[in-house]
């Protein structure tokens, strides 16, 4: 028989969860904001990323669909597992009904594991949170935040990993969905600038840009340096 391996402390606290929450703190931050033409998400770069030899390797961003887009805090051998998942059941999804899976579906797909592992006494939890974007069935863009125990939240700005709540409290201050995707780029590129007193925020951050065209298809760009630049100019 196993034995339950999670333990609280006198507070009522999850400790096991609060390690892994701790983990993701101390990860990539990442921030996503809607606009009114398009959806913009970014992340910190990991370090080896920055390398001479992979000067604009991602891997942080992820295509769950192609429709739906994926940012990742924490770390990336748990989130492969799920995004591999996330994948498998978007196909799935396709071939049974014949038409391209809802984002509310993947996003439960890959929550439901996070909860069976973190209600399982002989488990270990997922040490990832989540920002998943696209469009809903009313189509609408919306972005989902995942935790690692699967619970989930929607915005309209949001925030994951290193300073999330600093993130989030600075996103509510400026946060207005009517301002298109190039001013939503410079509050972002602003707010990290601001915050590491950086000349050149474009070298360790990562941009992706969702937009739908006039086929209502989704486009998706990850931005090089000298794009990023065009929309930003550095005091």
């Amino acid at each position: 028989m196993v034995s339950h391996r999670y333990f609280f402390d006198p507070k009522g606290t999850l400790n096991d969860l609060e390690n892994t929450n701790r983990a993701i703190w101390r990860s990539s931050e990442a921030i996503g904001i809607i606009s009114g033409d398009g959806i913009i998400l970014s992340v910190t770069r990991d370090k080896y990323s920055m390398s001479k030899g992979n000067s604009r390797v991602t891997t942080r961003i992820f295509l769950l669909d192609s429709h739906i887009v994926c940012v990742v805090s924490g770390l990336i051998p748990d989130a492969n597992f799920l995004i591999n998942h996330a994948r498998i059941q978007a196909q799935h999804y396709k071939q049974i009904f014949q038409k391209i899976v809802p984002i509310k579906k993947v996003l439960e797909e890959i929550c439901d594991i996070k909860y069976y592992f973190t209600t399982r006494g002989n488990a270990r939890l997922f040490g990832v949170s989540f920002m998943i974007a696209g469009w809903n069935d009313f189509n609408t863009p919306i972005i989902y935040k995942t935790d690692p125990d699967g619970r989930n939240w929607s915005f309209g700005g949001a925030a994951i990993g290193c300073d999330s709540l600093i993130n989030q409290d600075m996103l509510g201050e400026v946060f207005d969905r009517d301002f298109n995707i190039n001013i939503a780029l410079g509050i972002i590129l602003n707010l990290f600038s601001k915050k590491y007193n950086f000349y050149d925020v474009a070298e360790f951050l990562d941009v992706a840009i969702l937009k739908k065209n006039a086929e209502n298809k989704l486009f998706f760009n990850l931005l090089n340096k000298k794009s990023m630049l065009r929309f930003f100019k550095f005091k």
